[in-house]
């Protein structure tokens, strides 16, 4: 096994599979593994910001308040608010909804309190272009998996309303039990259902897609945030009642999967499916935890007290926290960092010879990442090597690269097979990278 590590620096977490413990390496030794490294990045103001979201094409953010006529535009590569999206005047939006594939936003009317339409906004252009009326105070507003239909929480009218987008009328309207108040929607649609967080005992309403009846409930009650991993079939839903639990459910048997009780009652929720991340926003905390059994990963201290809705950005594992008390956004960051070519992969060496081969580490995260060393495993391991490395210990900022070659020396002219390790205080650690080396007579 070849190992390269640079020189000691301070670091919060090491890759299991960078180096085997304890182990020096031309005097330089493996690094502790103290944890992860979520922290508190920025605040941005924003006038008693409720609904958040992010729009996946441009990576924009959106913010919506029932105080505000307006809503506001984040961008998020410098934390500064753009020119903001003007809603009629005596209009403020409680929560906002994109599809990014038409470049269309859904903000629901609520301004102090009252409230009876769905505003359609033109992202390019920046203005409310249609107006949908009927409603009854609506609160949580979503996208489905067809962009043609929009779900609607009505929550004085008691229903979940389905929206044609093509027609821009109401399609359907789905009658919620009495005193249900229901706030946020979302839908699996392979499982066929939609998943209604209310203020009634009972709990998450379920709404069968082909009946559109309520034909079951999930045992969370005062239910308030709710968020979809669709891939994985699970619903996470937190609650304002007993220990103030996050649940999570299987939504093609409805079966509990996982429970995570907190001290303080939990508020909006999001998902990050491609880390595996569950985010809970608590009073004057967000938690993170694991989607796949709610387990933690980390606690990140905010000061506030209302958070109504987060929105993540999975490309670079940040999270924004609209906090209604205090009028800001909040942004929670992490360190990430992404390989290629994965895999790397020598074709047609010659036996005795050696071949290179380089390998790039990319800082995606909004907090700087540092790559603390390399290490060779698998079955071939010693016919691989490690050659120079561009970023001994150096801190990385988003962008930035370091770039390690690897070499190999077939000995015959059997296939060879191995992995590169990267240690790094990335919060989750890096994949390693497959490596083979094949003869072809």
């Amino acid at each position: 096994m070849d190992t390269y590590q640079p020189g000691r620096t301070h670091r919060r977490r090491l890759s299991a599979l960078a180096v085997v413990g304890g182990l020096l390496v031309a005097g330089l030794a493996a690094l502790p593994s103290p944890g992860y490294a979520d922290q508190l990045m920025a605040t941005i103001a924003v006038p008693k910001p409720s609904g958040i979201t992010r729009d996946a094409a441009t990576g924009l953010l959106y913010v919506g308040s029932e105080f505000d006529s307006h809503i506001q535009v984040i961008d998020p590569e410098t934390n500064t608010l753009l020119t903001p999206i003007d809603l009629p005047v005596g209009s403020g939006a409680a929560d906002i909804a994109i599809d990014s594939t038409r470049g269309l936003a859904y903000a629901t009317e609520r301004y102090l309190g009252a409230g009876d339409e769905l505003f359609v906004i033109d992202l390019a252009q920046g203005q409310v272009v249609d107006r949908i009326g009927g409603l009854h105070r609506p609160w949580g507003v979503t996208v489905g998996a067809d962009p043609s239909t929009v779900y609607v929480a009505d929550q004085f009218g008691e229903a979940v309303v389905v929206i044609d987008t093509h027609a821009r009328t109401i399609a359907r309207s789905v009658p919620m039990p009495g005193g249900s108040y229901p706030t946020f929607i979302a839908e699996d649609h392979g499982a066929g259902r939609l998943f209604v967080t209310t203020q009634h005992s009972s709990g998450v309403a379920v709404v069968d897609m082909q009946s559109w009846s309520v034909t079951d409930h999930l045992p969370v009650t005062l239910s308030l945030g709710v968020a979809l991993d669709a891939a994985a079939h699970r619903l996470f839903v937190s609650a304002h009642a007993g220990d103030f639990p996050t649940v999570a459910f299987d939504t093609r048997t409805l079966a509990e999967v996982s429970r995570q009780p907190s001290n303080y009652p939990p508020y909006g929720i999001s998902v990050d499916t491609v880390s595996g991340r569950l985010y809970v926003a608590r009073a004057n905390s967000l938690w993170i935890g694991s989607t796949d059994d709610l387990s933690v990963r980390s606690t990140v201290a905010i000061s506030g007290s209302s958070f109504q809705s987060l929105a993540t950005d999975p490309t670079t594992r940040t999270t924004y926290v609209a906090d209604y008390m205090t009028d800001r956004v909040h942004v929670v960051g992490s360190r990430l960092a992404r390989v290629a070519p994965r895999p790397v992969t020598f074709t047609d060496i010659e036996p005795g010879t050696t071949a290179a081969a380089t390998a790039t580490v990319t800082s995606e995260g909004r907090h700087p990442v540092t790559v603390t060393g390399f290490s060779l495993t698998g079955p071939d391991a010693d016919h691989f090597s490690i050659g120079d490395v561009t970023c001994p210990g150096t801190p990385l900022a988003r962008g930035s690269t370091c770039q390690v070659t690897v070499m190999v020396s077939p000995p015959g002219r059997d296939s060879l097979t191995a992995q590169l390790a990267v240690a790094s205080d990335d919060d989750d650690g890096v994949p390693a990278v497959p490596l083979s080396a094949t003869w072809t007579p």
